[in-house]
């Protein structure tokens, strides 16, 4: 997860709504003043980490020659009108002037700034995916950015790899076919 990422889908959001305010003014209201909770996220890069990955892929998961392309999309081009209003650069803003007014940030200030303009509550942290211990902030470290605890997601694919090969073939009953497992696909349902 990217602290800009959070930033692009609250601002996306409320850019892209702005006009409808007066014609929905309790919609409005609830999707903008209430607070958020992000129901699947990822953890956010350390500190010393923040630059192992490419910020492209806030919005793009292409790699390599891909990626350096994906800044010709749509996709980008809002993300870099969205970025230019967070960060407070003049409008028309190039996606090189973001890039680098991201850097000029002190990363924890950058992060509070996007949880507080996106009104994360509360995050649902997923850290099942590959490469979390060496890169990613525990779960735990998030608490300073949002107003309730943190919790984690566990992912029933990381506990199947691990606990798959404990069970022998038949050896956990389906109460469904009165018989037993023939996979561990049926302990997982």
């Amino acid at each position: 997860m990217s602290c800009a990422g959070v930033a692009v889908r609250c601002t996306a959001t409320r850019s892209s709504m702005q006009n409808r305010r007066q014609q929905y003014p309790a919609l409005w209201d609830a999707a903008f003043n209430l607070p958020a909770i992000d129901n699947h996220c990822h953890p956010l890069l350390r500190k010393d980490k923040k630059d192992v990955k490419e910020l492209e892929g806030i919005f793009s998961e292409a790699d390599g020659g891909a990626l350096k392309d994906s800044v010709y999309t749509a996709a980008c081009f809002k993300a870099t009108k969205d970025l230019a209003e967070l960060l407070g650069l003049a409008e028309g803003a190039t996606w090189e002037e973001v890039r680098k007014a991201r850097m000029e940030w002190n990363y924890d200030d950058l992060c509070r700034l996007c949880f507080e303009k996106a009104k994360i509550e509360q995050v649902l942290i997923d850290d099942g995916i590959g490469g979390v211990k060496e890169l990613a902030q525990p779960v735990a470290d998030h608490r300073k950015l949002t107003a309730r605890s943190p919790k984690r997601i566990v992912r029933v694919e990381t506990v199947a790899e691990v606990c798959g090969p404990c069970y022998p073939p038949g050896a956990l009953h389906d109460p469904i076919i009165g018989g037993p497992y023939t996979s561990l696909q049926g302990v997982v349902r």
